[in-house]
């Protein structure tokens, strides 16, 4: 199936920073990656200026979002030309505190717990379907696996130990790429990873990608902008690997060498991650001869025929700029460094699953640290994500046919074609566009397909041998069988209907296909606050509508955009300057919104607001406010320091902003709350922003 990249505009809930976990969301057809799931009751002091943890009741149930609007959750003392988030929905954040297990708290964060608690009664019922259904017995044996703490801590590093001993058996730095090469076969990503992507429009073949691993700490500048910051976090964490290399019967010298040695590799790959961005090649494809020609001093024929896909006809190399940094090291480290490395790339990922002191010492840097979470989650959590993503099949069967009905399909279709016409209309009506930039325009949109909850044809699950005490097993064995199933893909018998289902048909995520031009609006997005079959179509338009017009904007654009003409271009840059500055003027206290990431999403979210609007005209007796209540109710909630954070530096933007930053230029929300442009931040008609 063509590589669906998810739009920075469905999944608004910030997760913990778990590396693997957010790593997945990247492909639907990517092999099984592992999350992060602690089972310890460890805690971590608070970072200076961080809110001591409030006492919530972690079993309290909270009432889900409806469709209907509640006066009692706005705060009518502000007013809502200043600051409408607050005027929305302010009586409705003081009231409800973020609780210990999440980093957040509001409408997307109850949502997904309520996605979670949906999967985990599907997978809990596979048990008393295990007698006539292979695969449900498959599921219920590794949810069962998974959630037996017990056992891992029994076990303790013993899962890990072969593949331990595998490393130390390297002798000489030739070996580490056939090394690679077994492991990227059976699905593990070490140094890189392997994506099977495309076919593009007009090929018949995909195209197998090879794409930079993320290293152990998030942020790149911690590894390449000096600061004292950054250097006291690359100090954590190479205590981090430290404390847990000694768990796997290393000793504390050869513990504290091998993370100064990890360290040094990641640093060298992070510059090269970076070399790679603004200005850099993104993506490349290349014949195998034209791969060994480009980089000599690596036997990448060797490694493909390792693969069994020496007969490819091109490779995809994503961030060029990386792949040379490999030969590189590959040529001047030692073998004595690379096993240390080696050796934490198979840690690293499997520790949540071993014993406690390896998830204490997980949950400390990554779910404290670095996630904003003041303790560890359920158990159960994690471990539905993990098993979802073990039996993506078998799980989306069984979600569709509970979170999916005629009602809500046929509402929203009814609205995928309202901001179809509404979009024509606004593309028509773009006169700083060429007429040939405008066809261009439209034939993106034409051409755009939106699936709501349609999932391509579905293939077998996995028939990976599941066993009831060998979780770190079923781990791997799950992701040897799906990587194979991926490279099934590039051989000759290929078919292109033969896909993978959407990855996203139980997350809250929007994904958008550049390959095939097409968009997939999952199941879990189909659910109130954000869409009811018979709510007022304000409410439908405020929030499921303006989230599907900030992807349609994203999706046409990418599209469109090449073919304009270098003014056109030149002319939305600075839309995007401008919203981008006007973004960054929001302050918050230990953080920092900087205008080029800002400025994307911040143009999406104001076409997003300026479709949705536009359709609701054609609806008789529609309410403009409850529309933009509906919006802000899409935001509600709070966010701790961390998770605003670690939303920047995705790309995401802090949920108040995000509640009120398109409001200043749209002329509606001025002529509905009667406000004075060019006051409170809102923008004069002279300087309103039109995307299109």
């Amino acid at each position: 199936m063509p590589t669906a990249r998810p739009l920075i505009l469905g999944l608004f809930v910030t997760m913990a920073a778990a590396p693997a976990w957010a790593e997945a969301d990247r492909s639907d057809t990517q092999p099984l990656q592992v999350p992060v799931a602690p089972h310890s009751s460890a805690t971590f002091p608070l970072a200076a200026g961080e809110d001591a943890p409030r006492p919530v009741d972690e079993t309290e149930a909270r009432a889900l979002p409806t469709m209907a609007l509640d006066a009692d959750d706005g705060d009518p003392a502000k007013p809502a030309c200043s600051d409408f988030d607050t005027h929305a929905q302010g009586r409705w954040q003081k009231a409800n505190p973020i609780p210990n297990t999440w980093s957040t708290w509001g409408t997307w964060t109850q949502l997904e717990a309520r996605q979670l608690k949906t999967l985990r009664r599907l997978i809990e019922a596979a048990a008393e379907q295990a007698a006539d259904d292979p695969v449900a017995a498959r599921v219920s044996t590794f949810y069962a696996a998974a959630m037996n703490a017990e056992l891992a801590d029994q076990l303790g590093e013993a899962p890990v130990w072969p593949q331990v001993e595998a490393i130390d058996a390297l002798a000489k730095s030739d070996d580490v790429l056939a090394y690679l090469a077994r492991e990227h076969r059976s699905g593990r990503e070490v140094l890189f990873r392997l994506e099977v992507r495309g076919p593009r429009a007009g090929e018949d073949q995909p195209v197998l990608a090879l794409v930079p691993a993320s290293p152990g700490l998030p942020d790149l500048r911690t590894y390449t902008q000096p600061s004292r910051e950054a250097t006291g976090l690359l100090g954590v964490y190479e205590a981090h690997i430290s404390r847990t290399l000694q768990l796997t019967r290393i000793s504390k010298i050869g513990a504290q060498t091998a993370a100064e040695s990890v360290r040094a590799i990641e640093v060298r790959l992070a510059r090269a991650l970076v070399k790679s961005g603004p200005g850099g090649t993104p993506s490349e494809r290349l014949t195998p001869a034209q791969l060994a020609e480009r980089h000599p001093g690596t036997d990448w024929p060797g490694y493909l025929a390792a693969l069994g896909v020496n007969e490819l006809a091109q490779v995809e190399l994503v961030q060029p700029a990386y792949f040379a940094e490999i030969d590189a090291l590959l040529g001047d480290t030692s073998i004595e460094v690379w096993r240390d490395y080696l050796r934490w790339s198979v840690v690293r990922p499997l520790a949540p699953y071993l014993s406690v002191g390896y998830t204490d010492a997980e949950f400390l840097l990554y779910q404290s640290r670095l996630g904003g979470r003041h303790a560890p989650e359920p158990r159960w959590q994690e471990m539905v994500r993990l098993t979802a993503r073990a039996f993506p099949q078998w799980l989306g069967r069984r979600y569709l046919e509970a979170e999916l009905d005629e009602g809500k399909a046929r509402t929203a279709q009814e609205i995928v074609d309202a901001l179809r016409a509404s979009f024509a209309r606004q593309i028509e009506g773009a006169q700083w566009l060429s007429p040939e930039s405008r066809r261009h325009a439209r034939e993106a949109l034409d051409g755009l397909e939106i699936a709501i909850a349609n999932p391509v044809q579905w293939p077998e699950d996995t028939d990976a041998d599941i066993v009831a005490d060998d979780l770190v097993g079923n781990i791997r064995r799950v992701q040897e069988r799906q990587m194979k199933q991926q490279l099934a893909r590039l051989g000759a018998e290929h078919i292109a209907a033969a896909r993978a289902p959407d990855s996203t048909l139980f997350k809250l995520q929007m994904a958008y296909d550049s390959d095939s031009h097409r968009l997939s609006v999952p199941v879990a997005l189909l659910q109130p606050p954000v869409l009811g079959a018979d709510a007022p179509p304000a409410l439908n338009m405020g929030a499921f509508g303006a989230l599907l017009g900030a992807a349609m904007h994203q999706a046409v654009e990418t599209r469109a955009s090449p073919r304009w003409k270098a003014a056109e271009r030149r002319l939305r840059d600075q839309q995007r300057e401008i919203l981008g500055l006007r973004y960054a003027e929001f302050r918050i206290e230990g953080a920092r919104v900087e205008p080029e990431r800002a400025a994307p999403l911040a143009l999406a979210d104001l076409a997003g607001l300026g479709l949705a609007l536009d359709a609701l005209a054609a609806s008789e007796g529609a309410a403009t406010g409850d529309l933009f209540r509906a919006w802000a109710r899409l935001w509600r909630g709070q966010q701790r320091l961390q998770a605003i954070r670690n939303d920047l530096r995705a790309g995401l933007l802090p949920w108040r902003l995000r509640a009120n930053g398109p409001l200043g230029h749209l002329p509606a929300f001025v002529e509905t709350f009667d406000c004075s442009p060019g006051e409170n931040g809102l923008a004069t008609a002279e300087d309103r922003i039109r995307p299109w």
